[in-house]
């Protein structure tokens, strides 16, 4: 699900699923989450129904941003054999978990959403927990991965343009990587300083 890159065909996917459906956790989940992408079809500016961008959990300490989004096929491009034991499939057995990581991987995918993206991240910076920090520390992708160059060079223009966060991540999407490293180059711009990436196993190249 999600592969598709226009918001109206993912429309017709969530559709069918929620006809499908006879759990009734999923099928109110997917009814949600349904009703952000009809908003988005319509062209209207949607809330978002679940979190999008988390906070730590207890192993990680507090003031500790994180954001997911699907793992697998599109969402990961560099993914290999760690498909067979990605840790992040045990949390699609709950439906709150699936659409959350589904929510932001459509998001991701337009103008609108990926504003919506960048607004989420704001507000968080904006609160009361964040905004005396001089540094935030941000995980980007604890699930999911960059899905394309326009993804690398969007969250790079997000990071360079907030210098509290600090930001690391694991990647596998290696082609997307070195190809935004050309872009960059040829806009003659730098990779955010507030970034560190962590090269990660199990990929296919």
């Amino acid at each position: 699900l999600i592969a598709a890159n226009n918001i109206p065909a993912i429309a017709r996917e969530l559709r069918e699923l929620i006809t499908n459906e006879d759990k009734p956790g999923w099928r109110d989940s997917l009814q949600k989450l349904h009703s952000m992408v009809f908003m988005l079809e319509c062209g209207q500016t949607p809330a978002a129904p679940f979190t999008v961008i988390a906070e730590s959990n207890s192993k990680l300490g507090d003031h500790f941003l994180t954001y997911s989004q699907l793992i697998g096929g599109d969402h990961c491009p560099g993914a290999g054999e760690c498909l067979t034991y990605c840790y992040s499939k045990k949390a699609h057995r709950y439906p709150a978990a699936w659409c959350r990581q589904a929510q932001n991987a459509i998001l991701a995918r337009s103008d609108t959403g990926r504003a919506l993206l960048v607004t989420a991240l704001d507000e968080k910076l904006l609160g009361r927990k964040y905004k005396e920090l001089d540094q935030v520390t941000f995980r980007l992708f604890v699930d999911g991965d960059f899905i394309s160059t326009q993804a690398v060079l969007f969250w790079m223009d997000v990071l360079r343009d907030r210098p509290r966060l600090s930001c690391y991540g694991y990647s596998k999407s290696f082609n997307e990587l070195l190809a935004a490293g050309v872009v960059l180059d040829i806009q003659d711009k730098q990779w955010p300083d507030n970034y560190i990436l962590n090269v990660s196993d199990g990929h296919r190249h």
